[in-house]
């Protein structure tokens, strides 16, 4: 039985292929003129899969499967971010803006 009166959350242990990833995704969106700043202490233990954004705040993209598999997903909210167009407008859009190497667009905007 412990003594304590507040309970002290677990230490959390950084996950070298969750920051390998976090760094690769941070290192590819500030090489894009800095538009977009992640919160780089979102994502760094094992089991977590959001990586937050500083700027613009409340942007965040999840990353479900890609510790343990060839071919994961990112999930990028865009519509809660302003974006109303179609699924051709969104491929146009990164076609110009570009998605890191190995990376495309799998299912369109959810209506």
């Amino acid at each position: 039985m412990s003594n304590e009166l507040i309970a002290r959350p677990p230490v959390v242990v950084d996950d070298q292929p969750t920051l390998a990833f976090t760094t690769y995704g941070v290192e590819w969106f500030a090489g894009r003129g800095g538009l977009t700043v992640p919160d780089v202490a979102s994502l760094h233990s094992a089991g977590q899969s959001w990586l937050w954004f500083e700027t613009p705040k409340g942007l965040g993209y999840k990353a479900g499967g890609w510790a343990k598999l060839a071919h994961a997903g990112v999930d990028l909210y865009v519509k809660h971010h302003g974006f109303a167009g179609t699924a051709d407008e969104l491929d146009s859009l990164l076609a110009e803006i570009g998605v890191p190497d190995g990376f495309h667009r799998t299912v369109g905007p959810r209506e």
